[in-house]
């Protein structure tokens, strides 16, 4: 039955142009005297259409719009048709720039502002829709081409609480359970149609989906409106009241965990964080404080490392002398060949010397052989001499050069460590740099005005400072000059 009024309500919706001519027709039939409907109308009629009639609220109306004898579908529409009618519904679009939402036509109210995923990859999309809620962001452009759903998934949720499968995984079950118990009763204007509890992930959560529900005299009588449900759930109609609903049931909440030995943090701020102008200062002054050390420690980097290259090059230096030393060889076939000759010259001196005749026949012979190997010894005693001096000042040298290169070599790995260790102390400093002016640049983001009075504060202390200094330094020199 339910299904075939869906149907006929359809097609109802669709026939604009004969609902129109039944109209014109039901006023041509009236008396004349023009009928206004009421919302209690409506519902009177929609409960008769879904079989739930009442008597005494029906007793008498003129439901039959159409004239066709019967109360359908048809006449529901014209009633409803004639009750906007009747009625300015029609306003214009509500920008409230104090709250940054526009309400819609569906009832529901939408930040003004928001932030968008498209073209950003699932780690992009964490890492921004994370921080953008941080800072108090709750509208999220996204769709299922974009492709990176999950990534909008982590950035919203957290899973560093509780693991599932572990004890305290089965008091947050239950402490939810009994939470989700009576959400409803307490939230009536909240219609819930969905409640999950997911334990398929890292850890145990409940996700709720509920259609936040308005009654208003004008217009559409019951619309999905959750500024409209808050106020009659009576939690205000400002700005706030989703606020207070929210720390109410976190107070619930908080107590069932209470029960069961949990205790749950208190509610996160989402517009960051407010300082004092004292505190604002004194993480100026660790900026400047830490940009200074690191700028120091940059500069010994620098002289370290120009130590390191010159270390490297007397390295160089002396390898190339030590090949050089090494590479020296006496030139011992030189030798050889002597002592060869010196052996020829020797056998053919036994075979001239053999006998009184031979010495007389070959006398001239004998002399120049003679005077040959003369020659040959000196040149050998020469050489045997200058080998000596030769090997023993180029072992002084070796020594003198090895002994260089290993004190060379423990000044480069000496210079290496300090490198290292500035290298990482200045990746040290960098990081906090980085922290400090990331919160610098969201204070001035989002406490402008906190930002400027500090900055004004910050200024007339450094001209105090200057001027402090400026009067020591006069006192100096008074007292050098002795004028005091």
């Amino acid at each position: 039955m339910k299904r075939l009024l869906r149907l006929l309500t359809s097609a109802a919706l669709m026939l604009t142009a004969a609902i129109s001519a039944s109209a014109e027709q039901s006023t041509a039939q009236s008396s004349g005297s023009e009928i206004s409907y009421t919302i209690q109308d409506i519902r009177n009629l929609q409960d008769f259409l879904l079989a739930k009639p009442t008597e005494e609220d029906l007793k008498g109306k003129p439901y039959d719009l159409d004239g066709d004898g019967v109360w359908n579908v048809f006449d529901l529409c014209l009633m409803k048709r004639s009750y906007i009618e009747s009625h300015e519904t029609v306003k214009p679009i509500d920008f409230d720039i104090d709250r940054g939402t526009v309400m819609l036509n569906s009832g529901y109210e939408m930040p003004i502002l928001g932030i968008g995923t498209y073209m950003l990859s699932n780690a992009q999309a964490e890492d921004s829709v994370y921080w953008a809620l941080r800072d108090g962001y709750r509208l999220i452009d996204t769709a299922r081409i974009y492709g990176n759903e999950v990534g909008v998934g982590k950035g919203i949720g957290t899973k560093d609480d509780t693991g599932v499968g572990t004890p305290d995984a089965e008091v947050a079950v239950a402490c939810l359970k009994e939470y989700m118990e009576g959400f409803q009763k307490r939230n009536p204007n909240l219609y819930v149609f969905n409640a999950v509890m997911h334990l398929d992930e890292a850890t145990p959560h409940l996700h709720i989906n509920y259609i936040p529900v308005g009654h208003y005299d004008r217009g559409l009588d019951t619309r999905n409106a959750m500024a409209k449900a808050l106020e009659e759930m009576n939690f205000g109609h400002d700005a706030r009241a989703i606020n207070r609903w929210r720390l109410k049931e976190w107070a619930v909440l908080s107590n069932i965990c209470a029960e069961h030995g949990i205790d749950i943090s208190e509610p996160q701020k989402s517009k960051g964080y407010s300082f004092t102008v004292e505190e604002y200062g004194k993480h100026q002054d660790e900026i400047k404080a830490l940009n200074a050390e690191m700028a120091q420690v940059e500069s010994e980097l620098a002289e370290k490392q120009a130590k390191r290259e010159d270390l490297d090059q007397q390295i160089e230096q002396k390898t190339a002398q030590v090949k050089t030393i090494l590479n020296y060889i006496p030139d011992y076939e030189k030798e050889f060949k002597i002592e060869d000759e010196c052996d020829q010259l020797r056998r053919e001196l036994i075979g001239l010397l053999d006998g009184k005749l031979s010495i007389m026949k070959h006398k001239d012979a004998i002399i120049a052989k003679v005077q040959r190997l003369c020659k040959l010894v000196k040149k050998v005693n020469d050489n045997a001499h200058k080998s000596g001096n030769t090997i023993y000042s180029l072992h002084e040298k070796l020594d003198a050069t090895m002994k260089e290169y290993d004190d060379a070599c423990q000044r480069w790995k000496r210079a290496a460590e300090e490198r290292t260790d500035l290298r990482r102390d200045n990746a040290e400093l960098s990081a906090e740099v980085d922290d400090l002016t990331e919160f610098v640049s969201l204070l001035k983001r989002l406490e402008p005005q906190k930002y400027a009075e500090v900055k004004q504060a910050q200024e007339y202390v450094h001209s105090q400072r200057e001027q402090e200094v400026q009067q020591q330094s006069t006192t100096r020199k008074k007292k050098s000059w002795g004028l005091e």
